[in-house]
């Protein structure tokens, strides 16, 4: 895949060709599960479109085969949805999705609450705001916190967060 879009699509010194080819594995696996989670939902949505009943919650996959994304091949779609029919995949699938969503023993999950703003600009907004550069526990806290605990953190109410 690598090789057409260099051939097709850029040009850049020879010299360069490892790294950018490193640069470019990196960023395909690190976005490999989240492409492929925005097909399976394309395809529920084409299932939904022709009538079928899928639950947002729930992916189809007996049903999602025949409703393979625009740009997909179709028997390679019906061979992806045949493996993550399997009860294997749904395992890992449900592990991996408890992973990232842990919480602590008060049941309160701890992920980033910054919303789409990235790291960089949230940083920027809340030193705007503190009129100093916050220190890391703060910035982690205040971009971890549910939306109540972050006013307790504000109010410098520390023992009721």
């Amino acid at each position: 895949m690598f090789a057409l879009l260099a051939l097709k699509y850029y040009r850049w010194d020879s010299v360069n060709d490892g790294m950018i080819e490193s640069g470019f594995r990196s960023v395909v696996q690190d976005r490999y599960s989240d492409i492929m989670s925005e097909y399976r939902h394309e395809s529920a949505n084409r299932a939904r479109a022709a009538g079928h009943n899928i639950p947002d919650t729930d992916n189809h996959f007996a049903i999602m085969r025949d409703f393979e994304p625009i740009t997909f091949n179709e028997d390679v779609w019906k061979d992806l949805c045949k493996y993550w029919d399997t009860d294997a995949w749904r395992k890992k699938s449900a592990a991996g999705r408890a992973n990232r969503i842990r919480d602590d023993d008060a049941g309160t999950v701890s992920r980033h609450t910054g919303g789409s703003r990235g790291y960089d600009q949230y940083r920027l907004e809340l030193q705007k705001e503190m009129k100093r550069i916050p220190t890391f526990l703060e910035f982690f806290l205040i971009t971890h916190l549910t939306a109540e605990a972050k006013k307790k953190f504000k109010a410098k109410d520390y023992d009721t967060i």
